[in-house]
């Protein structure tokens, strides 16, 4: 996604509480934007919005279990953008409804903002896209001011840029499948995770090369970690040895290959049976189907390696991170104390 071209064509803010703590929305009967407000600072604000999601790959859609049409956010947008409603009209639908779905006690209040953009490029095309974006947390920061005999400080309070807490971009393009959809929660956790994508949006992954990439990885480090060890046993460095054997597969090619991958990595043909097996239990219950061959995404592949870690916990006195070579690393028992040990090799010590 193409940002430094886009521009804010309008924008209105209105205040959500909690629905659950009897509080209640606010809503603003005048644009957010200021009309004196400089070409310069409509693009700062620009950037505010659109900056976190420009490395973001993950796309996603509109759905609904019975009928598409029923996803509320989905149906307020669409009319937006098929010109039955203006933004002011659907900024206001889409407050109620976020006040509506916002049941769970420890879900923040905060402004909503709805934005309307123009002149996004994705994959070429040149479109319109309306973001929606709550900002729950609020920071002090100092202002100087010019007066007559100097410069004054004061203390004021706001979002500080780029920062948003949640927040979503909807790109006026494939409407019949949900539209393509961008969102970013900085909520990690419980209920709240699932309030902004789930309970309020109804969005869900599409079939793309970051959905392929995070699903296979994701189901590999699963498989490893619990199916290869109910199978056979296998020791924590050969475990580490073959999640390693994983990242570095999908670091090291940009396509991937199925029949491939099961060679390099598993080589034996049990565990790429068990392998096999496990795959088709996997996509079942997650309803995912994961293709024999994708582009790899070195976004996908990034974040994905933050939880790929390799580690050996030995009581609770040392933790070994496992990178490279499983043949420098050997597994003992101490003949008269029974204590079991890794031997070590290397050649530098940092």
């Amino acid at each position: 996604m193409k940002q430094n071209i886009a521009k804010i064509t309008d924008a209105y803010s209105h205040y959500v509480g909690n629905k659950s703590s009897d509080d209640r929305v606010i809503l603003s009967e005048r644009s957010a934007l200021d009309p004196n407000m400089m070409e310069d600072q409509k693009k700062i604000l620009r950037d505010h919005f659109l900056e976190p999601f420009e490395n973001n790959e993950e796309l996603l859609s509109f759905y609904h279990e019975a009928d598409l049409t029923l996803n509320e956010v989905y149906s307020i947008v669409s009319s937006f953008f098929d010109k039955k409603e203006n933004l002011h009209d659907i900024s206001k639908s889409l407050a109620r409804v976020l006040l509506k779905r916002t049941l769970f006690p420890t879900i923040k209040s905060g402004d909503f903002h709805v934005v309307h953009f123009e002149d996004l490029v994705v994959d070429g095309e040149v479109i319109s896209a309306i973001g929606l974006f709550k900002s729950e947390v609020k920071n002090n920061f100092i202002r100087s001011t010019n007066a007559k005999n100097g410069i004054m400080l004061s203390i004021d309070e706001g979002v500080l840029k780029s920062k948003i807490d949640k927040g979503c971009v909807i790109f006026n393009t494939q409407k019949e499948e949900g539209y393509l959809v961008k969102s970013i929660d900085k909520t990690n956790k419980g209920i709240e995770a699932a309030f902004w994508p789930s309970t309020f949006l109804g969005i869900k992954p599409t079939q793309s090369e970051y959905l392929n990439t995070s699903s296979f990885l994701s189901l590999t480090k699963d498989f490893v970690k619990d199916q290869m060890s109910k199978d056979n046993p296998i020791d924590k460095a050969d475990q580490a040895d073959i999640l390693n054997k994983s990242m570095s597969f999908f670091k090291e090619n940009k396509e991937f290959d199925h029949d491939q991958f099961m060679n390099t990595v598993f080589e034996k043909p049990d565990l790429i049976d068990s392998f096999r097996r496990f795959e088709t239990q996997f996509q079942e219950e997650n309803e995912v189907q994961i293709p024999n061959s994708f582009e790899i995404s070195e976004q996908a592949v990034k974040k994905k390696s933050r939880v790929f870690k390799s580690v050996l916990k030995l009581d609770k006195n040392f933790h070994i991170y496992i990178h490279g070579n499983r043949n420098l690393i050997e597994k003992g028992v101490d003949p008269e104390s029974g204590k079991k040990f890794y031997k070590i090799y290397y050649d530098h010590e940092d």
